[in-house]
């Protein structure tokens, strides 16, 4: 062995899904993986910076 890893199966992904809790899931095979995203989830902090960009703009037409 030369230091690769030899694979004993090479599932392809049979399905892919995102709840609405933004938990992705991954079948691969007979296997299976999750994943929550939601901390990913920044639309809070968006909406408070273009806030701010808006306002800045109000503040410098009215100037």
């Amino acid at each position: 062995m030369d230091g690769q890893i030899t694979a004993t199966a090479d599932d392809d992904i049979t399905g892919a899904s995102i709840d609405a809790s933004s938990v992705l899931k991954i079948d691969e095979g007979t296997s299976s993986v999750t994943v929550d995203l939601s901390a990913l989830e920044e639309s809070a902090d968006i909406t408070a910076v273009q806030n701010d960009v808006d306002q800045n703009e109000a503040d410098a037409d009215a100037a």
